[in-house]
Parts: structure tokens; C-alpha cells; sequence
């Protein structure tokens, strides 16, 4: 929190870029100041960058793996809770810019030391929010960011609210409902299922969600993670007993598809 104070109030910064290797805790300090942007960074264009932000990083149990800086975009999703957070990414690579847009809705601005009107272009092609070339107007960059955010504002609703197959958990006030009627979720329950939430897609090992919903002194304690997926079944799936939201990846974990 030091640091999100010494930058956003002692320096007046409008912006910040973030190291992602700080972790959530650390940064959640910057995401709170709600009038603030803080970019995250993603993807740079220095070619020894690869050697860190290409390495494939898999689940605790070593099973499957995305590139790093794939896994940073999909975390940027789960942060970008007040709709202040966005990527950096470098503009040497469309390849990877097209792919970071495909796993994450985050705002991307991407930054050149220099740009043709091709490369700009190209970039606006890939649906970025905004592009850069070096040197730059502190003010255009500051008014480029207040785009982004009234933007994303106009969708905020969106990020508060999950809805589908007929699942509403309203991320604000914690009320949960299928198909319309209530639902009365535990404290755990509640958790485990924004967990699920936040890495849709994803296969999550039993330790993963242990550690993320009950704490790391669980690791190990696998029943409990099959005792509250079962609970959480009969409450939001329409057939427990063929369930079509909470999957079980056999040998792997579970992964959420609702």
C-alpha cells in the first residue's frame, strides 16, 4: 500500500505500469485507486525477453501449460475488477497481440520506440485500445487512458455481474441466483464458486483451489475440495448428477464451463 500511495498521491501519477511478478496482494493496493490506471506488464518487444515471457507454466501438478506472458493476460481478466487495469504490450509481435486480445477484455495499449502508419494500423487491426510510438505527449496519454476508462465503464455492469446458462452471481453483493430464484451460498461455497468463476476455462488441480479458497495450511486435503464441489453441484447445476457447469477432468481437477 506504501507504494500505491507514494505513486498515486505523493507523485500526483495519473498512471502506473506494474510488475506482475509482485502477485495479487501487491497490487490490489494500486487496482484500488478506482480514478487511477494501472497497466500491467505483458508482453515486451526486446528480443531477450522470450527467454522469460515465452516459458510454458502449467497447474501445480505440472499438468498442461500456457506460455507466461499468456498466463499474465488471463490474470489481467480476474484483476480488472474496477475496470482501471490494462496490459502493456510491446508492438513488435502481432501474433502475440492478437493472442493476448483473444484471452482477455482488458484494455491493451501497445508501445513503439517508433511506428509507420503500417504498424499502427496493423495494430488497430487487432483491436488495441490504443497505440504509442515514442516520444509521446504525457497529455495524450493521460486523455488516450480516460478513453479507455469511460469505456469501460459504459460495460461495468458486465464485470460485476456473471450471468449464464441460467447461473447470476452478482460480484457486489454476493447474491447468487439460477434461473431466477435465490440461492443460499455458504461463505466456502460462495468462494469456491468465484474461484471457479475467475479461471473458467482453466483445469484447476485439487491443491490449486485448496490454496485459493481455504488457505495453504489445506494443501493436501483433497476430500474437502470433493465434498464442497458437491455441494455447490446440487445448488446451481439442473442435474448433479450430470453436471454441465463444474466438470470433473478426470486425474487432473476440476474446470468450470459454465
Amino acid at each position: 500500500a506504501f507504494y500505491a500511495r507514494a505513486v498515486f498521491e505523493q507523485l500526483g501519477a495519473d498512471s502506473v505500469t506494474v510488475n506482475p511478478y509482485l502477485g495479487a496482494d501487491a497490487l490490489e493496493p494500486f487496482f484500488a485507486y478506482e480514478d487511477r490506471h494501472t497497466f500491467v506488464l505483458c508482453r515486451t518487444s526486446n528480443p531477450s525477453a522470450r527467454d522469460v515471457q515465452d516459458l510454458v507454466v502449467g497447474d501445480d501438478d505440472g499438468n498442461g501449460g500456457r506460455p507466461l506472458y499468456e498466463h499474465i493476460a488471463l490474470l489481467a481478466n480476474g484483476w480488472n475488477r474496477r475496470g482501471n487495469v490494462g496490459l502493456v504490450v510491446g508492438a513488435t509481435y502481432p501474433a502475440d497481440i492478437k493472442r493476448i486480445r483473444e484471452l482477455s477484455d482488458t484494455p491493451i495499449v501497445v508501445t513503439a520506440s517508433e511506428a509507420t502508419n503500417e504498424d499502427v494500423s496493423r495494430s488497430l487491426e487487432l483491436n488495441v485500445d490504443a497505440f504509442l510510438a515514442k516520444p509521446y505527449d504525457g497529455q495524450d496519454l493521460i486523455d488516450r487512458l480516460n478513453a479507455i476508462q469511460n469505456r469501460t465503464a459504459d460495460s461495468d455492469e458486465g464485470r460485476w455481474v456473471y450471468q449464464r446458462n441460467g447461473l447470476t452471481v452478482d460480484l457486489r453483493s454476493c447474491d447468487v441466483s439460477v434461473h431466477g430464484e435465490p440461492v443460499q451460498l455458504t461463505g466456502t461455497e460462495y468462494r469456491l464458486l468465484t474461484y471457479f468463476i475467475d479461471r473458467r476455462g482453466w483445469v484447476l488441480s485439487h491443491d490449486q483451489i485448496l490454496t485459493h479458497v481455504w488457505g495453504s495450511d489445506y494443501a493436501g486435503d483433497r476430500n474437502q475440495v470433493k465434498l464442497y464441489v458437491w455441494y455447490l453441484r446440487q445448488k446451481i447445476e439442473n442435474d448433479p448428477g450430470k453436471p454441465e457447469m463444474i466438470l470433473t477432468k478426470r486425474g487432473l481437477g476440476y474446470s468450470f464451463a459454465g
